[in-house]
């Protein structure tokens, strides 16, 4: 039993100092805990992009942008307003699709544009599709960004 729960232990230290890497600009009401939520939806529902997301990331930040973005480095701009809609699942949607862009930049490939895009809402619907109960506009978005970024 000892056993058990010093392993336990050490399974919350290590999520908890893995998490710790990634700094979470404290801005709007909430914002940081709702990231925080959406971080461990991805942790739980898929390791994988869970693993990229923690190896890529080390910043959190938010802004009046159309999108979300990143830096190309290690810094995700989420978008106010998806901060203010407040949806858990889309907050997750945005950091797995932006660490894939950090992480194909970081490879020093050159890939087209939109070619790259198409590549990371592809990661980002098979994120939505390990989720229990994804919203369905969230799969739809993915899927229509998909056509739109594959006909250009």
């Amino acid at each position: 039993m000892c056993i058990k729960n010093a392993l336990t232990v050490l399974v919350l230290l290590f999520t908890f100092s893995v998490n710790a890497q990634i700094q979470i600009l404290d801005i709007g009401p909430e914002w940081k805990s709702k990231v925080e939520k959406a971080i461990r939806v991805i942790e739980k529902y898929d390791p994988v992009k869970y693993q990229i997301l923690i190896q890529e990331c080390k910043q959190i930040d938010f802004g009046l942008v159309t999108f979300a973005t990143s830096d190309g480095n290690s810094v995700i701009v989420l978008p106010v307003e998806v901060m203010n809609r407040g949806c858990i699942n889309d907050i997750a949607a945005c950091l797995v699709h932006e660490s894939l862009h950090i992480r194909i930049n970081k490879s020093g490939k050159k890939i087209d544009p939109d070619t790259e895009e198409v590549i990371c809402y592809q990661w980002e619907l098979d994120f939505l599709n390990h989720l229990p109960k994804p919203e369905p506009w969230l799969i739809e978005n993915a899927r229509y960004q998909i056509i739109v970024y594959s006909s250009k």
